[in-house]
């Protein structure tokens, strides 16, 4: 592989679902084997989780920026769902192999820098997934021609605070095929194909993947679904499922109404946000901030709140390359400046940098629950209370939404509907 003048790390990262009930939410599913071609070489590195001293409250905190940060760049002006902590934890598990400006950037961008960031996340994610809601799995895979040139200081910190399980393969189609059956394995089938194909020069992939599966905390009866009518951003009106409830927490302030329905089990919620009528969506999103965020759940009260919410599903997908650069990231991306050298021994003249980062998520929303799922995929190259009046939220416009841990109100997705 050294002598090589030219090849390209792939690195696909984040594979992030959450799932719930009957067969998507994991019950039935079979875990399928790796083949044999595929050779695991986990064992050879024990994790050593005494490393894992952070604070998942601080990782939240300082985090924030960026989610709402990305959110805002992210939207499209139509319906939108991005993963901030699928984006996150993929550029976490990358800036292991970065040093230099390359490093400094993306710590400055995600909010943390040093250690800081490996050990406030790796605690959150330990956090919520206490409950055994969330689900966690990290995997990276390596060219087999290319074992010897990825430092073990990389593979060592990805073990220490993700768990990461390493395998070493060919990278033909039967790479392929385990990719794919290791990212449905970790989603319980609810993500079936991760790629299709590897190109000639790829030498690892780094996938994250997270699994929820829960059920509402308070379920709608019948009588509380009926047919209602939802106003586009764009002035049409369509008929929609519309699903009404009670809830207890209300969220305010200068130009948005809002609540938080919380999910079997009290860990995770659904926060939604609806604009003042006179603020038009797009001017609303440029103005959520983490500022914003913190403000709302600040000033959060507990009272009587009925809320009327649509039953709804899309997909969405992004190229976050650019989004990144702008956050203050560039040098990650540059080819001449980039500084990824501890995550291989490059040959003289070679240089490792960022390509292109995607993302694809889909949302469903009912009486039942919720479904969600998100990929972040990076690919990289190289040259080589009282009683009070009773609130009212009804969703029939376009509105911010999102889904919480419910101890640090940290945006697992974040997401607009604006039309249905």
């Amino acid at each position: 592989m050294k002598n090589r003048k030219q090849k390209a790390i792939s690195c696909t990262a984040a594979v992030l679902c959450l799932a719930l009930f009957g067969a998507c939410s994991g019950e039935g599913y079979k875990e399928k084997p790796l083949s044999e071609n595929t050779l695991p070489l986990t064992a050879s590195l024990s994790a050593d989780e005494s490393v894992r001293t952070g604070n998942a409250g601080k990782f939240s905190e300082n985090n924030l920026a960026f989610s709402t940060g990305f959110f805002r760049r992210a939207y499209t002006g139509g319906n939108t769902l991005v993963s901030p902590l699928s984006l996150c934890a993929a550029l976490a598990m990358a800036a292991n192999g970065a040093k230099g400006e390359t490093l400094f950037e993306m710590e400055r961008v995600l909010g943390m820098r040093g250690e800081a960031l490996n050990a406030d996340l790796s605690v959150y994610l330990q956090e919520v997934a206490k409950s055994g809601a969330l689900s966690i799995a990290d995997s990276l895979w390596i060219r087999d021609s290319a074992t010897e040139q990825i430092k073990t200081g990389f593979l060592q910190k990805n073990r220490d605070y993700y768990d990461a399980e390493i395998y070493a393969a060919p990278f033909d189609q039967t790479t392929v095929s385990d990719i794919n059956t290791w990212t449905a394995n970790a989603t319980r089938g609810m993500i079936k194909e991760l790629i299709r194909e590897i190109p000639p020069d790829s030498v690892t992939y780094l996938i994250n993947a997270l699994y929820f599966s829960g059920e509402w905390q308070k379920k709608y009866e019948k009588s509380d679904i009926s047919e209602g009518t939802f106003t586009a951003a764009d002035g049409t009106a369509s008929r929609v499922k519309t699903m009404k409830s009670s809830e207890n927490v209300y969220l305010s302030d200068e130009n948005t109404t809002g609540f938080v329905k919380a999910y079997k089990g009290g860990d995770f919620a659904f926060a939604a946000f609806l604009p003042a009528e006179e603020i038009p969506i797009n001017e609303y999103v440029k103005g959520f901030s983490a500022e914003k965020w913190q403000g709302l759940f600040g000033h959060s009260s507990r009272e009587p709140v009925r809320c009327t919410l649509p039953a709804f599903s899309y997909d969405f997908s992004l190229t976050a390359s650019g989004i990144l650069k702008d956050m203050g990231m560039p040098t990650a991306f540059d080819a001449g400046k980039a500084d990824f050298s501890d995550m291989f021994d490059a040959c003289p003249g070679e240089n490792f940098w960022l390509g292109e980062v995607l993302q694809k998520t889909r949302i469903e929303v009912d009486e039942a629950g919720t479904k969600a799922a998100a990929v972040t995929e990076i690919e990289m190259r190289t040259n080589s209370a009282p009683a009070v009046e009773e609130r009212i939220v009804i969703l029939d416009r376009p509105f911010v939404y999102a889904i919480i841990d419910a101890e640090n109100h940290y945006p697992i997705f974040l997401g607009t509907v604006t039309k249905l």
